[in-house]
């Protein structure tokens, strides 16, 4: 069983369930059908932001934690994989303490 995170623009999210994994075009029409009927909007109305598949764990490769909903790019604290909430505000430090730097 495949399972997707959709998050849309008008600040809602829902996930989806699939018997197989789906191709990217195939998930994103039946993502806009789901948001659309949920919203009771016309075909075109909403702007998906991002589907994210849930049934894959990933882990912050700062410190290890499971990523709950989605990562963040880790730069300049790691050059690959994504971290989590907490210690993204360390990156987010080291972003703005090198800018200062600069300066």
């Amino acid at each position: 069983m495949a399972k997707y995170k959709v998050y849309v623009s008008e600040c809602f999210a829902f996930e989806l369930e699939s018997e197989h994994d789906i191709d990217s075009d195939a998930l994103y029409d039946l993502a806009m059908d789901e948001a659309n009927r949920r919203k009771g909007h016309e075909d075109g109305m909403i702007v998906m932001d991002e589907i994210i598949d849930t049934g894959k764990e990933e882990y912050c490769c700062l410190c290890g934690k499971r990523i709950e909903f989605y990562g963040n790019n880790p730069w300049p604290l790691a050059d690959e994989g994504v971290c989590c909430e907490e210690c993204n505000v360390k990156v987010i430090d080291e972003r703005l303490r090198r800018l200062r730097a600069k300066e």
